[in-house]
């Protein structure tokens, strides 16, 4: 506060300065206008005045001349020792313009540093409230805690009875443990012959455990094939249930053939070339059909009829296999020409 109350003065001493500096300036300027003014005058006398007079006057003059002269350069050494002390004020105005800026942004700070410090005040005020009240639970606590401290030193004298008591127990322990330790060497002695025993059962559960590893994996194998043999049974099922089909069709197609003659034929549903079928039938005690009578021929048409058969080809003992064109039956009869075999 010091600091700018002095800073204000010399401000305003600089102030007051350049003011008079101002105002001497002012008036140099006001005396050259009456010099001027004079300088006109003598010039409109020195016409009126004698050679004589005339002399006189301007030697006045002259030395008057000499003397504003010097004067006038006095007056510019100060004018100039003036204009210095203006810049100078100026510079120097300038400066305490910058200073002021900072104080006043240092007094802005200085505000809010208050206004910190004040809310700070308030909170250490609510805080010291705040002690005070936890003082006081504390103080309560403390004579509380006398309270139990009583009830404790109360309770140590009860601890330190059954401390002897308890010593008494001990050595009672002590004997005791003199006995469980000769116990103790008697079952570290069989724990020996136990973990030996452990070890041999260890490895007999390794060799058990192998040998379940390979029962796992012929199980799984084991497993595989009942698959394999099941679906091969399910086949064998359907295998079956194809062929008591075809048996129940062949003995209705064979009692029906009964009911008509002596005469049997059996046609089978597979498709199987000449050879397979001749050996197919050859298999069964039986061969192709040979036909070599009119009551075959009726007979064969009348078997295909019933067995929805007509449109599909069937194959007969009748082939030209030993030699070609020469038609023979299986029994090696010769065709016999204009017989018709065919329905």
């Amino acid at each position: 506060t010091t600091s700018c109350k002095a800073e204000r003065d010399l401000m305003n001493s600089y102030k007051n300065t350049a003011e008079e500096l101002n105002q001497t300036i002012n008036r140099l300027h006001v005396n050259y206008t009456d010099l001027m003014t004079e300088k006109h005058q003598l010039q409109n006398n020195f016409s009126s005045l004698t050679q004589k007079n005339l002399e006189t006057r301007v030697s006045d003059l002259t030395a008057e001349k000499s003397q504003l002269e010097t004067r006038v350069r006095d007056l510019t050494v100060e004018k100039n020792q003036l204009e210095t002390g203006v810049r100078s004020v100026a510079a120097e105005k300038n400066q305490l313009e910058t200073r002021v800026r900072d104080l006043t942004t240092e007094k802005s700070q200085l505000d809010t540093r208050v206004r910190d410090l004040t809310a700070e005040k308030k909170q250490l005020e609510t805080r010291v409230r705040d002690l005070t009240a936890e003082k006081s639970q504390l103080e309560s606590r403390f004579r509380g805690l006398n309270a139990e401290k009583i009830q404790l030193e109360s309770r140590f004298r009860g601890l330190t009875a059954e401390k002897s008591q308890l010593e008494s127990r001990f050595r009672g322990l002590t004997a005791e443990k003199s006995q469980l330790e000769s116990r103790f060497r008697g079952l570290t002695a069989e724990k020996s012959q136990l973990e030996s025993r452990f070890r041999g059962l260890t490895a007999e559960k390794s060799q058990l455990e192998s040998r379940v590893r390979d029962l796992t994996a012929e199980e799984s194998q084991l497993e595989t094939r009942v698959r394999d043999l099941t679906a091969e049974k399910n086949q064998l099922i359907n295998r079956e249930s194809d062929l008591t089909a075809e048996k129940n069709q062949l003995r209705r197609d064979f009692e029906s053939l009964n009911n008509k003659g002596p005469i049997s034929f059996f046609m089978s549903t597979e498709r199987k070339s000449w050879s397979d079928s001749r050996q197919y039938c050859r298999d069964r005690g039986a061969d192709l059909v040979i036909i070599n009578t009119e009551e075959k021929q009726v007979s064969l048409c009348e078997c295909l009829h019933i067995s929805s058969l007509v449109s599909e080809r069937v194959w007969i003992g009748l082939s030209d296999r030993e030699q070609e064109g020469n038609m023979k039956w299986v029994e090696n009869s010769p065709l016999k020409q204009g017989f018709y075999w065919l329905c």
